[in-house]
């Protein structure tokens, strides 16, 4: 199983359109449907919020969502503690989300 993180789906997006692309998405669709490529809920709602036609592509695909639960709140703080994070404060360009991503990851 693979995962996407928010980023890289926007920038897949917005630089390999369905238009000019189509054999990228189809391929995608299929590991959606296989459920070999799934997503954090955290970065589906990212994804949803920037690009609503690329959530709703998402959605209509069937992509699973891999949700946010205790386990994967006690690998953020594991994370959190080894990178030396207190008081949230990540630097730029990272954030809450970014680590619940990558604890969801480790978790699958």
């Amino acid at each position: 199983m693979h995962m996407f993180d928010a980023s890289s789906m926007i920038y897949a997006w917005d630089n390999y359109p369905i238009g000019q692309f189509p054999p990228l998405w189809d391929w995608m669709a299929s590991q959606i449907e296989t459920k070999q490529l799934v997503m954090p809920s955290v970065a589906f709602e990212e994804v949803q919020h920037k690009m609503p036609d690329c959530g709703e592509w998402l959605k209509d695909n069937d992509l699973e969502l891999q949700e946010i639960n205790n386990a994967v709140l006690q690998g953020a703080k594991h994370i959190k503690g080894q990178l030396g994070i207190a008081d949230d404060k990540y630097g730029s360009g990272v954030g809450e989300n970014d680590i619940l991503i990558i604890a969801v990851a480790r978790l699958h």
